[in-house]
């Protein structure tokens, strides 16, 4: 709820101050929230922390790609190229963390938790700092971030008027929303689910790992699928590779199936 109100009042500081500060100051929020919650951890502090980092989120999003979209026009990169690497970046940043938190628990169980927290935060620091290095071109952007995001608010306010004059935008909204239903569902049910027929513990946390690293290659190429697949024909092919997935985890016993069937599914 957080991340959609402040989109629009994240996309002025922008549009006003610049990309680069407004993907700084995301980082620093999200940095000081991981810190306020370990200082003082609470139900309340929670809530704060989830607050000021869904706020970092709406300052980093829609910044950090105009800023992508400027540079690879100035440098005649293909965008879509450029963002498949960029969101295939964040997939194998996930990877690589799943890994080294499910390390360090597996040796020293909850009193690792704050080293963790602490780490998240030193790392969100330095995404801070290194945004402040970005050298951003001082050409004003054609559309505004501000602008699009109003536009996009406007068409949201009314499903009605969304069905009636912008189907691809209503279709694409809905398609979203019911694949991160997936998502979720998928990430809170799959560990208990594996425990509780004798997946070891090791292979609870390694197979998701391993399953983002299936889908940091798919990502990193998945700008190639256009020149196959209509987007209809490609968001279809996707959406029936996971349906099997998700009946092929609920309806396998074995437990080596089990495991591979989830590194499909977290990869597609």
């Amino acid at each position: 709820v957080t991340i959609v109100f402040m989109e629009v009042p994240t996309g002025l500081i922008a549009d006003k101050f610049g990309r680069k500060t407004s993907m700084a100051l995301g980082y620093l929020a999200s940095a000081l929230g991981i810190i306020f919650f370990t200082l003082a951890p609470s139900v309340i502090a929670l809530y704060v922390m989830r607050f000021l980092q869904s706020t970092g989120s709406a300052l980093v999003s829609g910044a950090n790609e105009a800023l992508l979209f400027e540079a690879a026009n100035e440098a005649n990169l293909n965008y879509k190229k450029e963002s498949s690497k960029l969101n295939s970046n964040s997939i194998i940043g996930l990877c690589i963390a799943g890994i080294i938190a499910g390390i360090i628990y597996q040796i020293f169980g909850s009193s690792s938790f704050i080293p963790l927290l602490v780490l998240s935060a030193l790392v969100q620091l330095l995404a801070f700092f290194y945004s402040l290095m970005i050298k951003e071109g001082r050409k004003k952007a054609k559309n505004p971030i501000v602008e699009e995001e109003l536009k996009a608010f406007e068409i949201l306010s009314s499903t009605v008027k969304m069905i009636k004059n912008n189907k691809i935008i209503f279709a694409l909204t809905v398609f979203g929303m019911l694949t991160a239903c997936n998502e979720y569902f998928l990430y809170q049910t799959y560990a208990p689910h594996f425990k509780s027929i004798g997946v070891s513990d090791l292979w609870v946390g390694i197979s998701l790992s391993i399953g983002l690293l299936f889908n940091f290659v798919i990502t990193r190429n998945v700008w190639r699928i256009e020149k196959y697949l209509t987007v209809e024909k490609a968001l279809v092919a996707i959406k029936i590779l996971a349906i099997l997935g998700y009946l092929g985890l609920a309806l396998v016993t074995k437990n080596t199936f089990l495991v591979i069937i989830l590194i499909s599914s977290v990869g597609v």
